[in-house]
């Protein structure tokens, strides 16, 4: 085999020209690795250089030897070879531990992407396997130093990957975030971690199978000469790599997110985080690696995004005061029809338990009290109104008048339920004067109606305003996500607020609409865009 074919150049996929040994350099300059008392270059390029050098010259030895009829005797050979390799091989055994120790001590530090250097180094080990099984042949005292310096190269690779996936752990690390519930710096340091790993996808799947193999240190470089011929497993076992790196980030912006006070911040921070690493997975291309191992997980991921959209609009209605039905988020109408019955309910129970229950079948006695005079009243109600004989208005003025004067607490409320159970009766044959004023004593349904639309609209109002104040603390980088939540929060509150503005139209609750009933359907659309920041300047203003 002659020099020349054997290839000191890189090989492998690259997005670009990249500086290799800039991470070192870089970090020797703030004293991570200026210790010259175990190396004095830790450049990985170099040392990969160095290797291919090594070896192109152990194979112009052997032509030498040739040439010179030495190669005969092997004794005198062996010798040749050994004089030749001792002081070379040692520089490579302690330049190679220097690189070892170095990725053991900064593990410590959380600066992970130092692992690169180490596999630069790995890779080109792997691409000369077939070279150095041949030169193994001819100097077989090569071996052992050779193996032992792989197998702690790839040792502390699959210990520097354990490392990091136990820092993105959830709970692990600080539980600082950022107060605009941005992207997490972890977040981005992930992705860019994986990242840095893309290039190397053969030489980290054979990292990490190592051990599943089973590779004795005899065969160790004539299984590296096999690697790239299955680039399957490799790719699978990485995959299964960024899956358990991803899945464990996710819990991890989760568990951070508690941090934050209020649920609307918690949810755009999650959803921040997962737009975040889904859009980077696809964009460089380790959702492609990711495949290999689970075609699903991508899809998993965005059906946790789209939940998280849900949870968003919720947590918008539930500020406003627009609510929306899970099981039926489109039935906007039916929902604010039983929200009204509900409200209605709420005030009328009391008195219908009263006057169905306790006053049907109870007689009411007034014993003498400092000279009173004794009286006494049955109230009989029937369901059919032809049965009931409507008591006259001038009744119903004098029993209310003695219901404020009289002393004793005790009939009180079985006196209110009688005049509830009064105008339920008499209510549908009243003129609408009379049930004006009526509105003091008992409640009726246009009262009802009128403090609910003006409850509901005030709190439409306050809850616009102070979402706009508490959103434009937020940021929403991605524009896509942006749009998409508009989508979302423009299908499930306009229908409702649509529902409600009509029927308020339908009810004169006020002589001052405008008051109340600040913004119109389309309006409250513009609301929901400007939380989002997707209306132009000029509409805003």
């Amino acid at each position: 085999m002659s020099g020349s074919q054997v290839n000191s150049a890189t090989p492998g996929r690259r997005r670009g020209l990249k500086a290799v040994g800039i991470v070192w350099d870089a970090n020797s300059r703030r004293g991570v690795a200026n210790d010259i008392r175990e190396a004095d270059d830790l450049d990985s390029e170099h040392y990969a250089t160095s290797l291919s050098a090594f070896l192109i010259l152990i194979e112009r030895e052997r032509l030498l030897l040739d040439r010179l009829n030495l190669a005969a005797n092997s004794h005198e050979a062996h010798f040749a070879y050994n004089l030749i390799c001792r002081n070379i091989i040692t520089d490579l055994m302690t330049e190679g531990g220097a690189y070892v120790r170095l990725m053991n001590r900064v593990i410590s530090r959380s600066e992970f992407y130092m692992i690169v250097s180490l596999l630069t180094i790995m890779r080109r080990i792997i691409d000369l396997s077939s070279t150095i099984v041949e030169t193994l042949k001819t100097v077989s005292s090569l071996s052992q130093p050779l193996t032992d310096i792989v197998n702690r190269f790839r040792a502390q690779i699959k210990a520097t990957f354990d490392a990091f996936l136990q820092q993105v752990q959830p709970g692990a690390g600080s539980s600082q975030v950022p107060p605009d519930a941005t992207v997490h710096e972890l977040a981005s340091n992930v992705i860019l971690f994986l990242e840095k790993l893309f290039d190397y996808e053969i030489t980290v799947g054979t990292c990490l199978t190592w051990e599943e193999v089973r590779i004795s240190p005899e065969t160790t470089f004539q299984y590296l000469t096999t690697v790239d011929s299955k680039p399957k497993m490799a790719r699978t076992a990485f995959g299964q790599y960024i899956f358990r790196v991803t899945t464990s980030l996710v819990g991890n912006i989760d568990k951070k997110a508690e941090a934050y006070s209020d649920d609307l911040t918690r949810i755009v921070f999650q959803m921040n985080n997962l737009r975040y690493i889904l859009t980077n997975l696809k964009s460089t291309g380790l959702q492609e690696i990711l495949n290999e191992y689970d075609n699903t997980a991508a899809e998993k991921l965005n059906k946790i995004l789209n939940e998280s959209k849900q949870v968003y609009v919720r947590a918008i209605s539930d500020a406003i005061g627009l609510f929306v039905s899970n099981k039926d988020p489109g039935s906007a109408s039916g929902l604010l029809r039983r929200r009204i019955s509900r409200h209605r309910l709420s005030i009328l129970s009391e008195a219908s338990l009263l006057s169905d229950e306790a006053v049907r079948r109870s007689s009411v006695v007034m014993s003498p009290v400092q000279g009173k005079v004794q009286y006494s009243f049955m109230l009989q109600s029937c369901i059919c109104m032809r049965c009931v004989n409507l008591p006259s208005l001038a009744f119903v003025n004098q029993f209310s008048q003695r219901r404020q004067v009289i002393p004793s607490p005790a009939p009180t409320l079985l006196l209110h339920a009688l005049l509830i159970s009064l105008n339920m009766l008499i209510l549908p044959f009243l003129s609408p004067i009379f049930v004006d004023g009526l509105e003091g004593a008992v409640p009726n349904e246009r009262c009802v109606d009128c403090k609910y639309y003006l409850s509901v609209d005030m709190n439409i109002n306050q809850g616009i305003s102070n979402l706009m104040k508490q959103h434009s603390q937020l940021s929403i980088p991605d524009k896509e996500l942006r749009e998409e939540l508009r989508a979302c929060l423009t299908r499930e509150l306009i229908p409702l607020y649509q529902t409600f503005h009509d029927r308020s139209l339908q009810t004169p609750f006020t002589s001052r609409r405008e008051k109340y009933i600040k913004m119109t359907p389309a309006e409250f659309q513009i609301k929901l865009n400007q939380l989002l920041g997707l209306v132009p300047q000029a509409a805003k203003s």
